[in-house]
Order: C-alpha cells, then structure tokens, then sequence
C-alpha cells in the first residue's frame, strides 16, 4: 500500500552511514550485504532524507527500484487530458443521475398522454431537465387543479426514469350529473310542454306560460306550519318557444388564408438551455401560424436525456372576399342552418321564418324558429 524504495550504498563509509540510518529511526527493509556496501529497502518520503545524509559519509546511493500505488499512478501526473477525462467521468455520473433521461406515462388513452406530457412540460419537467422534487410536488398540484379529467397522479423519480402513473375521474352517471344545490330558472320565454321534478319543489305547472328568468324549481319550501324543508333540485322542463338566430354577412371581407408554403424551426432542448439546430426563414413572408410539437430525442432504440421541440410555421395571405347579395344571402342561410342544427337546447322545431336586413356593409339574416326547447 506505501510507496517504497529499494536503494544500493556504495563506497565511504557504508557502515557508520547504515548506523545513522537507524540511530535515525529509518525504518529499512530486506537489507542485503554486496561486496562494496549494502541494499535496502525504506520508504519513500524518508529516501530524500537518506539520500541527503548520503555525502556526509561518502557513500554512493542509487536507486534500484520503486513500488506502490505512488510510482504506479506517477506516471500518469503529466497526461493531463486522462486525469481531466476521469474527472469529467465522475461529474458526468454524479449530473446524469440527476437528470430526467425519459418519461414514461401510464395513463388511460394516448390522448390523456399527450395531455400529460404537454402539462409536464410547461413545468419544465422533460427528458433533459434536471431532477427537482419539489418541481414534480409542484407540477402534480398543478396537474390535479388544472382542471382535466385526471383524478390521481403520481410521479417518481428513479436512476434517470421518471414514470407517471395517471387515473382519470369516475363520471357522475347522468341521472345525478346535473343535480344542484341551486334554484332552477327559466332560460326562455315560452309555455310548458314537458315538465318533470326529479327532486325539489315545482313552482309551475304543465301549459303554465313563464317568462325568462321565472322560478321554475324551488330548493325550499314550508309548509303550513312555517316548517322549513331543503333538497337538491333536477329537472327536465321544455317548453314551446320563438328563438331568434341572426347571421351578418359583410359584401367585402379580408380574411387570411393558408397559401400551402411551411417550414419548421427544431430546438434541442437540455438542462434549461435551447440550442437550435434547424431555422426556419420565414422573414419574407407576411404573416404565418404556428404548431408546436414536443418529443422525446430517441436514436436508434436508445432514449437520450434530450427533448425536441419542433414549430411548424404555415404561411397566411390576406385576400380579399367580394359578395353579391344573392352570394351573401346563401351562406348566411348555410351558417344559420348550422346553428340551429348544433342548438343542444332545441329538442324539436316546429316552424321557422326568415326576414333579412341590406345595407351598405353587407347583408343581415334573421330566422325565428318555433319549436320545443329545453329551458332548465
């Protein structure tokens, strides 16, 4: 284990020197007879002060030998670049055992996945980042809060993989999704055709006529007594009413369209930093959207601690829309056939009519649909 010296004493006084060595607590070893002085064997940091002591009594000293860790390794003190390179390797053990290598997302369906991953990402959590637990506390109370359709998450963290388990939430099975602790009002004007109180107290009854914002079902009563009585309140009412639906057509428009051109910008993304290895050269063109794409960086099978972030840009051109107003009439006509087809609170029409107002600007229809709406 110590670093050792094997040494030969030649001439002089070699006799007187080898007592001083050990009247000088040197501790020598295997010493050797030769036919002009000795051999021995002390360790290395004593050898200098045996060597300088070496004149005093004329003797030669040569070494012969070395051996130990310290010769073996001293060799090496001049190759700068392999001690560097092994203390490169070390600070790259200790840094990649903190950085996030992969995701792995265990969740419902690809698009709960990609909804995850997206959410991750905005915390600064991908392949690449560092490993922070308080940062993955965080990123799964945000997750909880942000309003999806994830009920549980976890996050752990472990020799570079950070594996994300996600639960979506138990639905409320449609005959108690909509109960409320609320009172029920009239959204339109009308008269009742179908009423019926799954729970709480009715204020009206079936052919009643209500107006907009009429009470309709009660979370509270009394009784004759003046005892007061609470529930929740679900209800289906419809009623027979006249919904307006207007669309405006303007005779001349400029709007935006894709011309077909595109070009994308990729970012290597790691350790906060963003290096960009392919620009997109879209100065020219006047305007542009864009489409953001997050992926993991994986070369052939082997998931490196790298995330990609590829913006796609699509270019835009204005032009310019002229209507006549024979033009003008039929798509407003389409738009409203649109929406009153995508009207969830019509259940069934009766009659529409059309009126329309020409100005200078453009051309405004209106239709009035009669028909049974949902109006709680």
């Amino acid at each position: 284990m110590f670093a050792k010296v094997r040494f030969s004493i030649t001439a002089g006084l070699y006799t007187d020197f080898l007592n001083y060595i050990i009247e000088e607590n040197y501790q020598l070893f295997d010493i050797k007879s030769t036919q002009f002085g000795f051999e021995a064997v002390c360790y290395a940091e004593n050898y200098r002060k045996i060597a300088s002591a070496a004149g005093r009594f004329q003797c030669k000293i040569r070494i012969i030998g070395k051996k130990g860790i310290y010769f073996r390794l001293r060799k090496f003190r001049n190759r700068k670049g392999l001690l560097a390179g092994a203390l490169i390797f070390m600070l790259l053990t200790y840094i990649f055992s903190n950085i996030i290598w992969d995701i792995r997302i265990n969740a419902a369906d690809s698009t709960m996945e990609a909804e995850i991953a997206a959410l991750l990402y905005r915390q600064n959590i991908s392949p690449g980042s560092f490993y922070s637990a308080e940062k993955l506390q965080q990123a799964r109370e945000d997750i909880l809060l942000s309003g999806t359709d994830i009920s549980y998450i976890s996050l752990n963290f472990y020799k570079g993989i950070l594996d994300c388990e996600a639960y979506p939430k138990n639905r409320k099975a449609d005959y108690i999704s909509d109960l409320t602790d609320q009172d029920i009002y009239s959204s339109m004007t009308g008269i009742i055709t179908d009423l019926r109180v799954y729970s709480g107290y009715s204020q009206v009854e079936l052919g009643q006529s209500v107006s907009q914002g009429d009470l309709l079902v009660s979370h509270i009563t009394s009784d004759i007594f003046e005892n007061t009585y609470t529930s929740r309140t679900r209800a289906y009412i419809e009623a027979l009413c006249d919904k307006k639906y207007s669309v405006y057509i303007p005779f001349r428009k400029y709007t935006q369209v894709l011309t077909g051109r595109s070009d994308k910008t990729v970012y290597i993304e790691f350790a906060g930093n963003s290096f960009c290895v392919d620009k997109a050269d879209i100065a020219q063109w006047p305007s542009s959207v864009d489409k953001t794409r997050i992926d993991y960086f994986t070369f052939m099978g082997f998931h490196l601690p790298l995330t990609v972030r590829e913006i796609n840009h699509y270019q835009l051109t204005d032009i310019l829309i002229e209507n006549d107003t024979l033009t003008a009439r039929s798509i407003a006509g389409l738009q409203l056939q649109h929406l009153i087809e995508n009207d969830d609170l019509l259940k069934e029409e009766i009659n529409r009519s059309y009126d329309f107002i020409i100005d200078d600007e453009g051309l405004q229809l209106n239709c009035i649909v009669t028909g049974h709406y949902r109006i709680a």
